[in-house]
């Protein structure tokens, strides 16, 4: 996958997307498995062995792993979460790598995590930016679970993901003496929108769009939703990396006309991918810096971002 373009995304700057990691940094030991903080409850599906196309998918991807004896799927493919959110438990939201350590130290603090040597959470890097977060889970020998993008959570070695696509382990976080550990503050949210009056102004804000401009946008937009997570892209945990498309490009050429239409997609929540289109078609000056200060907790993800989007949009109308 090639990497993107720097450029500013609600606040959170890509411009650091390719960071320099220190000769500490890069040389850290190897992590002692232990058990990380569980903020939603998962699944309780019991370990099952990989099919034959889940081996072979994996095995293209990630050529130390022995498929054939590893690794053992813990829960289906979903993209409700992806790696980042389950390396602290959380199953309901989508977080993008973050793509500086200062950044990473930040989130983690949040669920009293500190970098270190070794820990029960591992983050990967490739030389065009992170990648991948992997936690510790010693169960059935393996040593560590990883949920691969919106593909499967999987019980690994650590070894076996050392790859093009994820790189290799470059930090460590294990969990912090809780009174050496300030948790950051939940920001403030924005005001919640009444249904009935959002699907008034969501549907009356695309009706203005014309017929056919709507038209190409729907099958513009269905074009670019299937590649999402085709292929080698069901293993990326960066939303960012959708953007590398044909109708992608195609789309932002069709300019701010259609943002009504964008916003209308992402109120269904499993368009939260959306949200970097959005943010390409959005030049104005102002409008730019209204939604750079714009909430963010990074702990309810893209998902999250998208539904601020919508509740902002609908407050200005």
């Amino acid at each position: 996958m090639k990497p993107r373009a720097p450029r500013l995304l609600f606040g959170r700057r890509r411009s650091d997307r390719v960071v320099r990691i220190s000769q500490a940094d890069s040389s850290l030991s190897p992590s002692v498995p232990a058990t990380t903080t569980i903020i939603n409850p998962p699944d309780t599906m019991p370990a099952r062995d990989m099919t034959q196309g889940e081996k072979d998918r994996f095995d293209l991807l990630f050529p130390p792993m022995n498929v054939d004896l590893q690794p053992r799927v813990t829960a289906e493919a979903t993209p409700a979460y992806n790696c980042i959110a389950w390396t602290v438990g959380i199953t309901n939201s989508w977080i993008n790598p973050l793509q500086s350590l200062a950044r990473w130290d930040a989130f983690y603090n949040i669920f009293h995590y500190e970098r270190a040597d070794a820990g029960q959470i591992a983050i990967w890097r490739t030389d065009a930016g992170y990648t991948h977060g992997c936690v510790a889970n010693a169960a059935e020998g393996f040593g560590w679970e990883s949920k691969c993008g919106q593909s499967l959570r999987i019980l690994h070695h650590l070894g076996d993901l050392v790859s093009p696509i994820y790189g290799q382990v470059i930090a460590y976080y294990r969990q912090a003496p809780a009174a050496a550990t300030i948790s950051a503050a939940r920001p403030a949210s924005l005001p919640a929108v009444n249904e009935d009056l959002k699907a008034v102004k969501l549907h009356d804000a695309a009706k203005a769009v014309p017929a056919p401009v709507r038209e190409e946008f729907h099958a513009l937009f269905h074009a670019w939703k299937k590649t999402w997570f085709a292929d080698a892209m069901a293993f990326s945990s960066d939303t960012l990396d959708r953007g590398n498309t044909h109708s992608y490009r195609k789309l932002l050429a069709m300019g701010p006309e259609i943002l009504p239409l964008v916003v209308k997609e992402l109120d269904n929540p499993e368009n939260f991918i959306a949200v970097q289109l959005y943010d390409d078609l959005v030049t104005e000056p102002a409008q730019r810096s209204s939604l750079a200060a714009m909430p963010y907790d990074p702990r309810t993800g893209e998902q999250g971002l998208a539904r601020n989007i919508v509740a902002h949009y609908i407050g200005q109308r």
